[in-house]
C-alpha cells in the first residue's frame, strides 16, 4: 500500500519469511523507497500592476525541480507566452525564447527549478499585460501534475496580470459649481468649482490652483 504523507520510507523484509521447504533468509533485507506526493507550484515575482514605465527581470521560482518544458529550441520554452491587449507579444509557437534565462537546467532530465524573464524590452508600450505559464505538461520528478493555485486565465496555467500606462493626465474642463449664476458675476465670498481630468490623480491640493 502506498502511504498517504511524502517520505523516505524503509521496507524490511524479516527472517520469518520462509519459502515452501521452510528456508529462512539469512538476516534481515532492507529497500529505501522515496514518497513525493506533492504538486509542484510556482511563485512569480512580484510585477506592481499599475505602472509606467517597463518591467524589468521577473524570476520564477518553482517549489521543486520541474521538467515537461517544451523547448523549442533548447533555452526557449514556449511555456511561457507574454500578451498586451490580448495579443501575443511573441511569434506562435516560438515563446519569450531570448528573454528567458534557465535556472540549474539538467539536460540528462531537462528539469529546471528557476526562470528569469527580463521584459525590460517588451513593456514600454501602454496597454494591459498578461505574462503567461503554462503548466499543461509541467510535471516534477516524480510525476506529479503542476499545480496552477488560484489558476490563471485559461485552467492549468499561472498568470500575472499588470498595466503600463504611458499617457499623462490632462485636464479635460472647470466648471463653477456654487453660487449659480447665469452671467458669471457673483459677489460671494466663496465660490466652488469643479476641475474634471482624464484620469484619476494623487496628490492633488490647494497649492495646485491659483486665482489671479
Amino acid at each position: 500500500r502506498v502511504p498517504g504523507t511524502d517520505g523516505t520510507y524503509v521496507l524490511t523484509v524479516g527472517t520469518g519469511v520462509t519459502d515452501s521447504d521452510s528456508n529462512s533468509p539469512a538476516g534481515t533485507t532492507s529497500v529505501e523507497v522515496n514518497f513525493d506526493l506533492l504538486q509542484p507550484t510556482a511563485t512569480i515575482s512580484e510585477i506592481t500592476s499599475l505602472r509606467n514605465t517597463a518591467v524589468g527581470t521577473v524570476t520564477i521560482d518553482f517549489s521543486e525541480r520541474v521538467t515537461g518544458f517544451d523547448f523549442e529550441p533548447l533555452n526557449n520554452p514556449i511555456d511561457l507566452q507574454l500578451f498586451r491587449d490580448g495579443q501575443e507579444l511573441t511569434n506562435e509557437g516560438e515563446g519569450l525564447g531570448e528573454f528567458v534565462t534557465l535556472g540549474d537546467l539538467d539536460e540528462s532530465d531537462m528539469s529546471v527549478s528557476t526562470l528569469t524573464i527580463d521584459l525590460s524590452t517588451l513593456t514600454g508600450i501602454g496597454g494591459d499585460y498578461e505574462l503567461r505559464l503554462d503548466g499543461t505538461n509541467i510535471v516534477d520528478l516524480a510525476g506529479n501534475a503542476f499545480n496552477d493555485g488560484d489558476g490563471g486565465i485559461t485552467p492549468g496555467t499561472q498568470s500575472v496580470l499588470f498595466e503600463m500606462d504611458t499617457t499623462s493626465p490632462f485636464l479635460t474642463g472647470i466648471r463653477r459649481l456654487s453660487p449659480a449664476s447665469v452671467n458669471g458675476l457673483t459677489n460671494d465670498s466663496t465660490v466652488q468649482f469643479r476641475v474634471d481630468f482624464s484620469d484619476d490623480i494623487l496628490d492633488a491640493d490647494a497649492d495646485d490652483f491659483a486665482l489671479t
